[in-house]
């Protein structure tokens, strides 16, 4: 009897073309395989995080606008500083570390602050969504990261 030898060729690896980020984004959803190996393959590249955090960053502050301007929910954020803002203040009176002119002079600077229409309130809630947004998917991913390095190996009972 002989024995067939099977030869297989192996040709050598085409290079895999990256894809752009309009069909990463289709992907996602109509091949998530197809994509994940397309990633994986083409290597790490600036456009796999910072397009997404862009675009995560400009729907945060969008949907903070559309939040803000409604009147209901502004007067109800108002209404909640304003009750903190009494609680703390009388406190400070009654304990005597505040004079009710310095009391009424903290309860104007914050009414100030807190109107959201206010430039500094604006400033600032804009600013807190630019650096928020990546500091907290950073985290994130060093959270999965350690989980990944920790040692699965159950603990040895003597």
């Amino acid at each position: 009897m002989e024995e067939q030898q099977t030869v297989t060729h192996t040709e050598p690896a085409a290079e895999v073309k990256s894809m752009s980020f309009a069909e990463k984004l289709v992907n996602i959803f109509a091949s998530p395989g197809e994509l994940f190996e397309n990633v994986r393959l083409t290597g790490k590249t600036p456009s796999n995080w910072v397009i997404p955090v862009a675009i995560m960053i400009v729907v945060a502050l969008v949907m903070q606008q559309l939040i803000m301007s409604n009147p209901s929910l502004a007067d109800q954020q108002k209404a909640l500083v304003a009750k903190a803002t009494e609680e703390r203040l009388q406190k400070a009176v009654e304990s005597g570390s505040m004079t009710p002119e310095q009391a009424e002079q903290q309860r104007e600077q914050i009414e100030n602050f807190s109107d959201p229409s206010s430039t500094l309130n604006i400033v600032v809630r804009v600013v807190s969504v630019i650096v928020f947004i990546p500091v907290m998917l950073f985290l994130i991913g060093l959270v999965y990261w350690l989980l990944e390095k920790w040692p699965c190996t159950p603990p040895r009972h003597i």
